[in-house]
């Protein structure tokens, strides 16, 4: 784990020497670690850390989670900026999927702000797993199926960084005890209402008694859905360019 972000950085040809990076944390363990990792990586490279937060106001713990990350960010002389989301304009059947979305905008407003070009998320290789499945129970395309891709690229060329994303979260949380890493539990994850939840509980753990190693299949098995995914997609393109006349 201590050098997972330089590996990360280095397999992608990314340099953050004297850049401005946001990381989107939320005081839980994952983005907790993330943080942690990036402050070490900090020692070797020199950039500047903005820290992300958004407060769902779902949870009372969510006051006391803001109030420790601005003293955290205030100690460790790190900038800060913080979301609350306005419950009221968010239906609850959809609040997963528009707290994402609102989520993703104050990213980007704030990556703007600072004139940031990277953006820092703590999805793991359990969050990708779970992601595929849910796309599967509900309907998808083939790079719906094939999760969630290590580096997106926004429409305004943000760039996003997931490198816990072949990272299981039982390595993350013993990185967490190992280095006396704070973090907050939030109990909406054992929530049966959310269908991410019902999956985490109930799929991927029956997943992992069929086969331990059952981690290494499901990377095989995104790697294969989004090279086709490519290959279907050059196709298309190469068939509209040759046979399609747009007038």
């Amino acid at each position: 784990m201590k050098t997972l972000i330089k590996d990360f950085l280095c397999k992608h040809n990314i340099q953050l020497s004297n850049e401005t990076v946001c990381i989107g944390i939320s005081t839980g363990v994952d983005s907790s670690v993330l943080l942690h990792l990036l402050m070490e990586f900090q020692k070797e490279v020199q950039f500047n850390i903005v820290l992300c937060h958004v407060n769902h106001g779902k949870r009372e713990q969510s006051i006391i989670e803001e109030q420790y990350i601005i003293q955290f960010s205030k100690d460790n002389n790190l900038n800060l900026e913080v979301l609350h989301l306005n419950l009221e304009d968010i239906k609850e059947e959809n609040f997963q999927s528009a707290a994402r979305m609102k989520r993703l905008q104050f990213f980007n407003e704030i990556m703007n702000k600072y004139d940031c070009d990277y953006l820092f998320l703590a999805h793991h290789l359990n969050d990708d797993m779970e992601t595929s499945f849910m796309h599967i129970i509900r309907g998808s395309s083939l790079k719906g199926y094939s999760g969630i891709r290590p580096i997106t690229y926004s429409k305004n060329n943000k760039v996003i960084l997931r490198p816990f994303l072949k990272t299981l979260k039982k390595d993350i949380l013993e990185y967490a005890l190992n280095n006396n890493i704070k973090y907050f539990e939030d109990e909406s994850n054992n929530s049966y209402v959310y269908t991410r939840n019902r999956v985490r509980h109930n799929i991927i753990p029956l997943l992992f008694e069929e086969n331990s190693n059952f981690s290494v299949q499901y990377n095989q098995y995104k790697e294969t859905l989004y090279n086709a995914y490519l290959i279907v997609n050059e196709k298309r393109d190469s068939f509209i360019k040759q046979y399609v006349c747009i007038k």
